[in-house]
């Protein structure tokens, strides 16, 4: 089943670039891609393992990537419509102008964000050393119960600070993706606000928000590359295996960039450690799917690994006092660690069964193609496009949907709210000439 399903995912692949007109960063290639990857890594790990994939897991899987697909399409369609009527809106009065006061202010402002949370995780989680706390208080966050989630809370003046110095991450990453494409220079300011947001990102034991930074950055390249020719001109053999090699450095740098955030990583050969992160899923959805104990409502929240962060901000207005916490066991097989990721499809059929899956994986394609049909057909030229940041976004979540739940962790989420909105306020002070907000 395991050998079927990656030559499906593949002969899916290919579709769905060629009804993509090769386009690389849809939604449909992406989400699809993430899966063929892993189930890649999954095949060639299968005797290690045991693994031998259940016809549920199966269908779950390809089924779940097929109905992204097609709903993807779907919307493509309309848009493709309603383009032929209205044509590509064209406007060059915007100019992005980042001045070195407010470019010191907001490097000012992420400094104390970075000396703050040190100060914190330090104090939540004491050890000798600054990577020592991180590591730890890592550790504490990954295997959170409802005895120790309220402890693990960082203050509300900090959580603020640090979602603006998140948010303010991207805009400046965008800014010096500009500066690169239409000027071939780097923008000094926007180059250290993105390099701190990096570090801020990195200064509660997690790698995920330094790749997605990363990719994201390397997405708005993308997009201007194929804006300046109104999405008529593709990326060369030769550029795309630039982009492969450096998705290969990043790739085999990952166990060593987790030993620099004091993580133990040394007993892991390097092709066991990627193994993990990048095929165990299917591994660990298998191992789920047979257990056949879904849907599951803690303390009858509705949603509670889906809309996780919606549950603990709003909970307790629809009765639920109870401290929602990711149920995500660790597995093993054999002795050997297979970590506690399960995919995407893994928080649809805790919460709602096989028919969460179908549900939540039509909202999500749904979603995704429109705001990538914004990006293709409306973004201007000069300006910051909110919708290019939010699409930067949902484009990581959809690579990574292999790994876990990250589109409704991090798009359906009160935290993603808030960045949108600092991307507006950011937008409104370095963009001249402004008409409206969202463009």
């Amino acid at each position: 089943m395991l050998e079927l399903l990656l030559i499906l995912l593949f002969v899916l692949l290919i579709i769905n670039y060629a009804l993509g007109k090769r386009e690389i960063l849809s939604p449909a290639f992406l989400f699809t891609l993430g899966f063929l990857v892993s189930v890649a890594w999954a095949y060639a790990f299968r005797d290690k393992w045991g693994l031998n994939l259940k016809i549920e897991t199966f269908w779950v899987i390809l089924g779940g990537v097929g109905l992204f697909s097609i709903v993807a399409a779907i919307v493509s369609i309309f848009f493709m419509k309603r383009t032929l009527i209205e044509g590509l809106e064209c406007d060059n009065r915007y100019e992005i102008s980042v001045s070195r006061t407010g470019g010191i202010i907001i490097i000012g402002i992420m400094l104390v964000t970075i000396v703050y949370t040190v100060f914190e995780v330090q104090k939540i989680a004491p050890s000798g050393s600054i990577m020592g706390s991180i590591y730890a208080y890592r550790m504490q966050t990954t295997n959170i119960t409802t005895d120790n989630a309220s402890s693990l809370v960082l203050p509300k003046l900090l959580a603020l600070l640090r979602n603006f110095t998140d948010a303010a991450g991207y805009f400046f990453a965008y800014i010096l993706a500009n500066e690169l494409f239409k000027r071939k220079r780097v923008n000094v300011v926007a180059l250290v606000i993105t390099f701190l947001s990096l570090i801020n990102g990195m200064l509660l034991g997690s790698r995920t928000g330094a790749f997605m930074l990363l990719l994201s950055f390397m997405i708005f390249l993308y997009i201007m590359y194929r804006a300046s020719s109104n999405w008529k001109k593709h990326l060369s053999l030769k550029m795309l295996g630039m982009i492969a090699l450096l998705f290969i450095i990043i790739i085999f740098t990952f166990q060593s960039f987790a030993g620099l955030l004091g993580r133990e990583v040394g007993s892991f050969s390097k092709a066991n450690y990627l193994a993990i992160y990048f095929g165990a899923e299917i591994k660990n959805l298998d191992t789920f799917i047979q257990a056949g104990q879904f849907p599951i409502r803690p303390h009858g929240t509705f949603g509670a690994q889906t809309f996780l962060e919606f549950n603990r901000t709003f909970g307790k207005f629809f009765g639920s006092n109870a401290t929602v916490i990711l149920d995500l066991p660790f597995q093993n097989i054999n002795g050997l660690s297979l970590g506690n990721v399960y995919t995407t499809f893994y928080a649809f059929l805790y919460d709602f069964g096989y028919r969460g899956v179908v549900l939540l994986v039509i909202l999500m394609s749904f979603v995704s193609q429109f705001v990538y049909e914004k990006v293709r057909h409306f973004t201007r030229q000069g300006d910051i496009s909110i919708y290019t940041l939010i699409y930067s976004r949902i484009a990581v979540c959809l690579i990574l949907s292999f790994f876990s739940d990250k589109f409704y962790e991090g798009i359906f989420a009160i935290t993603f709210i808030k960045t949108v909105a600092w991307w507006v306020v950011l937008r409104w002070i370095f963009v001249r000439n402004r008409v409206g907000i969202l463009k």
